[in-house]
This record gives structure tokens, C-alpha cells and sequence, in this order.
């Protein structure tokens, strides 16, 4: 990434850095994979829980 060079060539610090230009870019993305990956383990738990009762028996409820 060339921004990441340049600020390399003005002297930026390793932290500021990672801070600055690397988190801010990558926690979008993860933030938004993770808010996708929720409804599968909803659903891979109502799919355990359909099979054997994982988790618990009936009159109680999973969440």
C-alpha cells in the first residue's frame, strides 16, 4: 500500500501507524463479516437443537 510507505518515508511511528492506517481500514470489514456470520450460528444452533435437544430440553427456552 503506498500510503503506508509514504508515511513510513515521513517517519511515522510502528503504533501510529498500525493505529492510523491499518485498524481503521480492516475493522470495517470485519465488523461487517461478523454481523453476516451471526445468522449462522443461529442457525447452526436451532439445527443442533432441532436434532438432539443440545442445550436444553423443552419447557426452557435456548436464548
Amino acid at each position: 500500500m503506498d500510503y503506508i510507505a509514504a508515511a513510513q518515508l515521513y517517519g511515522v511511528s510502528p503504533l501510529k501507524l498500525f493505529f492510523k492506517y491499518l485498524f481503521i481500514n480492516t475493522i470495517d470489514p470485519i465488523i461487517a463479516y461478523a454481523m453476516l456470520d451471526f445468522g449462522n450460528v443461529i442457525l447452526a444452533a436451532a439445527i443442533l437443537n432441532f436434532i438432539g435437544g443440545w442445550a436444553t430440553t423443552w419447557p426452557s427456552n435456548t436464548w
